[in-house]
């Protein structure tokens, strides 16, 4: 469970939030089943009405184009075709100081999303150096299997 205060969330949780935000408000339960023999299982789906859901997505965008994060995740990595949103957390924990859990939420590409992808390292340290790299690799590994060439420095 990541959090702080009143406020706990599984990566379960997050990962839905964050296919919630991609979708501009379409949220699916999470189901572990596509189908069962030749049915398929559709997933639940209701609709969170907002008037931010683009603002917030172009600020996750910017998040890794216009910052530091550009290095690991921006277009020096990725095509402009496969684009990555996303957020970072550094989540404190009862250990105190130093004892920090790691995590990064995101989805690619930005204009008509695939995949969601959330990284919880526990005792990870900050997250910018250690979530964000495994999200990067595991995010190239997907869009190699996609056919996308991707360019890791």
């Amino acid at each position: 469970i990541i959090g702080q205060g009143d406020t706990l969330a599984t990566p379960v949780q997050l990962a839905q939030l964050i296919s919630t935000v991609a979708e501009h408000g379409m949220e699916a339960k999470p189901h572990l089943v596509e189908k069962v023999g030749d049915t398929p299982v559709k997933p639940q789906i209701r609709h969170i009405d907002g008037s931010y859901w683009d603002t917030l997505i172009h600020g996750m965008r910017l998040a890794f184009t216009a910052f530091p994060e550009k290095w690991f995740l921006g277009p020096s990595v990725f095509p402009d075709n496969v684009s990555v949103a996303g957020k970072t957390g550094t989540a404190q924990t009862s250990r105190g100081d130093g004892w920090t859990h790691a995590w990064f939420m995101g989805f690619s590409p930005v204009k008509d999303p695939k995949i969601a992808i959330v990284v919880f390292l526990e005792y990870g340290g900050a997250s910018s150096y250690v979530s964000v790299p495994v999200a990067r690799d595991f995010l190239a590994g997907y869009w190699k299997l996609h056919g996308v060439e991707v360019h890791i420095p």
